[in-house]
């Protein structure tokens, strides 16, 4: 396996940005309408495949457990490409899809079970999550995977990542006991598996335990640098805060590179990690001093360890407040989104200069027409911003609106 030499990464860690230019477009270009024939509540962005763009809702549909839709950004032309049934496909679909060949593979919360009420997520659910694909051409969707829970993965809340033809993710719970209380103990703290996609067969590859400062409950997915994965976990390490870890898939070895320790360096990162060169940046959902507990980006060097935040994130008008979604990089600029905050409090879509540190707010979110709470970040394009908001959009889903799909560009 081939890695980059230190020497590289080293310089990568130094690398020079040029100050941005903040104008930009801002545009809606779906909103869901929700149960029974569209979505509703997407919380990941959507992914772009031949001049669509393709993603899940965690809700709504025939039997409200979320879909599968393909969204032409040139139209506005949307379609529910599978309804999930909240049973042995499996439902509450809240990450993005990964696409392999003509095949989309999607993560499916809850349902997938096959052997009637088991012990999941702290509840008795029908399934502990599923792996589904669907099939662009056919428009068959199949369950590649049912997770069982306890010493299994439970409840898978991430993407997939490719690797050499193999599907890695995380499950949030699972992996068997070892977590600090009598409940948890009972099914796990989190795993990081493989799919083999031409077969279904499923490894637990490790099981985080909480102890010795291990972090536990991966929310995000994992990235893949030069054939070594890295994560983090919302909760657990020595503090409680959470952790950024890399895992070897060849010598299934964790590590953990960096325990959060609150309010002081941020806390319980949620979104996907973005390699930028040899730096790796992320959201924190809370955490700094001196601002409030509203969260934080932050880097890691990967030839040093070294972490640092970069922005933190202010109360108020002017300010979002808990980002937890990936962030995208462009020209030297992080570009991302807050769940709530700014005017009226619903989220905001900001950029911070990788040059000196300074953030703007590009737009706040509104719930009349526009949309509310964005759940998740964004995925680049050609240079046009693509994400989702969790409501907002119309006066569906009990007047709060169902979601939208909206686009940015710088």
């Amino acid at each position: 396996m081939q890695r980059i030499g230190l020497t590289t990464l080293l310089v990568t860690c130094l690398f020079a940005v040029s100050a941005p230019g903040w104008a930009g477009t801002y545009k809606v270009i779906y909103a869901f309408t929700g149960s029974p024939n569209d979505g509703s509540y997407p919380a990941s962005p959507p992914s772009y495949i031949g001049g669509l763009l393709y993603g899940a809702t965690a809700a709504g549909g025939t039997d409200g457990a979320g879909t599968i839709y393909s969204l032409d950004p040139a139209t506005g032309t949307e379609k529910t490409l599978y309804s999930f049934t909240n049973g042995t496909d499996g439902s509450t679909p809240g990450a993005s899809l990964t696409q392999l060949g003509n095949e989309l593979f999607a993560t499916a919360q809850d349902g997938g079970g096959t052997t009637g009420s088991r012990y999941c997520g702290g509840s008795y659910y029908f399934g502990c999550g599923a792996i589904t694909k669907l099939n662009l051409k056919t428009g068959v969707l199949t369950v590649v995977y049912d997770f069982q829970g306890h010493d299994d993965g439970d409840s898978p809340i991430s993407s997939l990542s490719k690797l050499n033809g193999v599907l890695y993710g995380t499950t949030f719970y699972g992996g068997g006991g070892g977590c600090p209380s009598n409940q948890l103990e009972q099914y796990g703290c989190g795993t990081v598996y493989s799919i083999d996609p031409a077969t279904g067969s499923e490894s637990v590859l490790y099981a985080f335990k909480n102890n010795a400062g291990d972090g536990m409950n991966p929310a995000g997915g994992l990235i893949d640098a030069d054939g070594v994965f890295y994560g983090s976990t919302s909760d657990g390490g020595t503090y409680g805060y959470g952790t950024i870890f890399s895992f070897d898939p060849l010598s299934g070895r964790e590590t953990v590179l960096h325990n959060f320790r609150g309010r002081q360096d941020g806390a319980n990162p949620i979104g996907n990690l973005t390699r930028v060169g040899g730096v790796l940046y992320g959201a924190t959902n809370a955490g700094w001093v001196k601002n409030g507990n509203y969260g934080t980006i932050f880097s890691l060097c990967l030839s040093t360890g070294a972490v640092k935040t970069v922005y933190a994130f202010k109360t108020g008008a002017k300010g979002g407040e808990y980002p937890n979604g990936n962030l995208v990089e462009q020209d030297g600029t992080l570009y991302g989104t807050t769940s709530e905050g700014g005017a009226p409090g619903t989220g905001i879509l900001f950029a911070v200069s990788l040059a000196s540190g300074k953030e703007t707010m590009l737009h706040r979110f509104g719930e009349n027409g526009d949309g509310g709470f964005p759940s998740s970040g964004m995925t680049k394009v050609d240079g046009v911003f693509y994400g989702t908001t969790f409501e907002g959009g119309g006066t569906g889903c009990d007047g709060l609106g169902c979601g939208t799909v909206f686009s940015y560009q710088p």
